[in-house]
């Protein structure tokens, strides 16, 4: 006779890759909560004031995020409007020594916006190894803004 597993509510107090998102409730397993998520402190069991509590935070959660993205969706148009210029040691052929880095056009974007930039923004963005002027699409929130770096020798 087979054994069936018994399933139990959690609700997570971390995001978890391929399981769920922090305030997620979700059905699992009692082995899994038994010997990998309550012994991290990764979930617990749910109970109605559990859920009260999941739910209200997860609706605060939600409205701060909404206003962080409109925020930023204004802050952005700024980097349409401005060309962000950066001078770097290079040969005479135009290659850099070095190049112009995602880390180094976020900083400079987040001088011009005064916020942090939201993540995954710059995916599509490529290290710059030459001098000259580029343009880059960057999409937000079903908008395109176009961003333009210029690299200049010094």
């Amino acid at each position: 006779m087979k054994k069936t597993a018994t399933i139990v509510k959690i609700a997570l107090l971390k995001d978890l890759p391929l399981v769920g998102r922090k305030g997620q409730v979700l059905d699992v397993r009692s082995g899994f909560f038994r010997n990998f998520l309550a012994p991290n402190g990764l979930a617990v069991k749910v109970e109605k004031n559990i859920v009260v509590t999941i739910n209200k935070e997860k609706k605060e959660s939600d409205e701060k995020f909404i206003r962080k993205l409109k925020k930023s969706k204004i802050s952005l148009s700024k980097i349409s409007e401005n060309e962000i210029v950066f001078e770097r040691k290079a040969k005479k052929d135009g290659d850099l020594f070095g190049s112009v880095s995602l880390s180094d056009i976020k900083t400079e974007i987040e001088k011009i916006i005064s916020s942090e930039l939201p993540p995954h923004i710059l995916d599509d963005i490529k290290p710059i190894k030459k001098i000259g002027s580029y343009t880059f699409p960057i999409m937000f929130l079903g908008e395109e803004i176009q961003l333009k770096i210029l690299v200049k020798p010094f």
